[in-house]
């Protein structure tokens, strides 16, 4: 058993919570299942061989309620291992493209390189962002990530300097990012 914390932002009353929970607690895998309305939060206790912590926050989603699961002690779960995405030698070319000269602003950012990886990941394996595995992040923050560089015209300056490169074979999946 695993217990996992789900962060719904807009559950405002009791009888939110209650339906949260009496749903929660009938599908597979779920032992318990205990809403506190003053944190907003949900603590799940399941069987991961049965119900996924992603099928408990879907049912929620579904419910009608936005939900936000942040890691805790007792839900990380050891990651499916990965192949790197990208050489050393190609990362070494990229990366001062992507931090445009600008440090990590906050304690705790994401590496830069992991989240590449799994952006590079989401496009080589031409997955849906909820199906870029958990190594990398959350797919939340992947995609937030890849959205901005699109946005500051980051993956333009990237894509031009990869087709320069002599690894422009290894990171031709730039040039679908924009898509």
């Amino acid at each position: 058993m695993a217990t996992h914390t789900f962060h719904v932002r807009n559950m405002h009353c009791d009888d939110c919570a209650t339906l949260i929970d009496d749903t929660l607690r009938a599908l597979p895998g779920v032992r318990d299942a205990r809403a506190v309305l003053r944190t907003h939060e949900i603590r799940v206790e399941l069987d991961p061989r049965r119900t996924s912590p992603d099928a408990v926050s879907a049912t929620i989603t579904e419910l009608g309620f936005q939900t936000k699961t942040p890691p805790t002690s007792s839900s990380v779960q050891p990651a499916e291992p990965v192949e790197p995405q990208v050489s050393d030698p190609a990362w070494r070319l990229v990366e001062p493209l992507l931090r445009d000269g600008r440090p990590n602003r906050t304690k705790g950012a994401r590496d830069e390189r992991q989240l590449f990886e799994g952006i590079a990941y989401k496009h080589r394996a031409a997955v849906p962002w909820r199906e870029v595995p958990t190594t990398f992040g959350p797919w939340q923050t992947l995609y937030a990530r890849s959205a901005r560089w699109r946005s500051d015209g980051t993956w333009t300056k990237v894509a031009a300097t990869a087709r320069r490169s002599p690894f422009a074979a290894e990171l031709a999946w730039i040039d679908s990012v924009g898509d």
